[in-house]
């Protein structure tokens, strides 16, 4: 993937960094602590927080250019929202064969993520999903 400029992800991860983003990555729970270890599901939270955090400052500041879509609603109900995407895409929806998601949140292990990091992340969420309701 190196060769390829993604450092998303795999062995030669490099953190996204966005405009306006201090040279560490976010810092949470303590002025001295950090996620920093790939292994650890905060990190990967933290980066998620990290880049929808920008999405939001974004959204906040252009005009309508953006769609929102929460996956689970997507998953759950799909067809308002697929008509949704189709309608603004201004191309016939043509999909008619039940699309089937695997979505179950219930089975997702919270226990595993600091709670102050997994608020944060709940809450941009909750803006993101705040902002295309407004539109």
């Amino acid at each position: 993937m190196n060769d390829l400029g993604h450092y998303e992800f795999g062995l030669g991860h490099k953190p996204l960094k966005f405009p306006d983003q201090t040279e560490q990555t976010s810092q949470l729970v303590a002025d001295t602590q950090t996620y920093c270890d790939l292994n650890d599901p905060n990190y990967w939270l933290d980066r998620w927080c990290d880049a929808y955090q920008y999405l939001l400052q974004q959204l906040n500041t252009t005009d309508d250019q953006f769609v929102i879509l929460d996956f689970n609603r997507l998953a759950s109900d799909h067809d308002p929202n697929l008509d949704m995407i189709f309608e603004i895409l201004n191309i016939p929806n043509q999909t008619r064969e039940p699309i089937d998601f695997n979505v179950d949140e219930d089975n997702v292990n919270k226990e595993m993520f600091c709670e102050q990091l997994l608020a944060r992340a709940e809450q941009i969420k909750l803006d993101l999903l705040a902002i295309q309701q407004k539109r």
